[in-house]
């Protein structure tokens, strides 16, 4: 009896409808688990400005700014007692921002282990994972810094439209860690209408106001067009977004 040689036209047919379902629904689900994954983000900063409001309750200090943590516990560094989480445009106690999660995670109300200092490429180098958080969103992990008015007066440019709304404040940064070692601005790792979701969602939906705002790219057409528009013509990952903590 002759055997049957290769496949069918309809058998080939069938198996090239099954591949596509597979990759449908691949692309399906890496969709839900990123959109999960950005939802996560409010649940996150919910949950380290409170961690930041119960460390403040305990200690009478903020994170990083304890001027008596190496009382507390052994091996770690104090801030200065000023108030302030890193102070920006001077370039003193930067180091306060890496302590900031140092402290909170010796105080044991946040998980993970923290260096206390900056990355190798500079005094302002976040590091997801090593001395920043790293976020549940993949390749992105959280700053903690202060932005006050003699920042904004002193042209602190990497938050804009900041002054009625971000100073003077501890504000919490989501972004795919430091654009440089001398910089406090983070690299991108949203896109506008991710950006545009969480904004309309927990605030104003508006990249230059309120308690969330988008940072500044350096140029129109990124993240944000203006005070009053994300650039939801752009699909890809160029925004990163700042949280107004309340501190």
């Amino acid at each position: 009896m002759k055997q049957k040689q290769g496949f069918t036209l309809v058998e080939i047919s069938i198996v090239i409808v099954i591949i596509g379902f597979l990759i449908a629904g691949l692309l399906i689900g890496q969709s839900m688990l990123r959109n999960s994954r950005v939802r996560a983000i409010t649940a996150e900063v919910a949950n380290y400005t409170l961690a930041i409001s119960n460390f403040r309750d305990k200690y009478q200090a903020l994170p990083g700014d304890f001027a008596g943590a190496s009382s507390v516990w052994s091996g770690v560094s104090n801030g200065n007692g000023d108030g302030l989480i890193t102070v920006n445009i001077s370039n003193a106690n930067l180091a306060e921002q890496f302590l900031a999660w140092q402290h909170l995670s010796k105080a044991e109300m946040i998980k993970g282990t923290f260096t206390g200092a900056a990355g190798s490429a500079g005094v302002r180098d976040r590091v997801p994972g090593d001395n920043v958080p790293a976020s549940q969103l993949s390749n992105a992990g959280w700053g903690l810094i202060s932005i006050t008015l003699t920042d904004i007066a002193g042209g602190y440019v990497q938050i804009p439209y900041t002054a009625p709304d971000m100073a003077p404040n501890h504000v919490l940064w989501i972004g795919r860690g430091s654009v440089s070692g001398t910089s406090d601005s983070q690299k991108p790792v949203l896109s506008p209408h991710e950006a545009n979701d969480i904004d309309t969602k927990s605030d104003d939906g508006l990249p230059g106001s309120g308690k969330i705002v988008a940072q500044a790219n350096g140029t129109t057409g990124t993240c944000s067009n203006s005070a009053t528009d994300y650039n939801l013509g752009v699909n890809t990952t160029v925004c990163a977004l700042v949280f107004k903590t309340g501190f």
